[in-house]
């Protein structure tokens, strides 16, 4: 669903296939139950960090990272 609509609004490819294989992981660890709460933070998460570190200079706009936010998230 993130993937989904992250290429509807960007015309890109938001989630390689190790997100998939991460977000399968945490679910089989977690539960399916936490899932769309672990999309949310991870989500939210990283729009936080990125939007600081692109406003700081420390970070130039390239591909999306997803991975370390989902990691932080589960």
């Amino acid at each position: 669903m993130v993937s989904i609509a992250f290429g509807a609004a960007t015309e890109k490819e938001g989630m390689g296939h190790g997100d998939f294989k991460l977000l399968a992981m945490l679910g089989v660890w977690t539960g399916w139950q936490m899932l769309p709460f672990i999309i949310l933070l991870s989500s939210i998460t990283g729009t936080i960090v990125e939007t600081l570190m692109l406003a700081s200079g420390t970070l130039k706009r390239s591909t999306p990272r997803f991975g370390p936010y989902l990691s932080a998230a589960g």
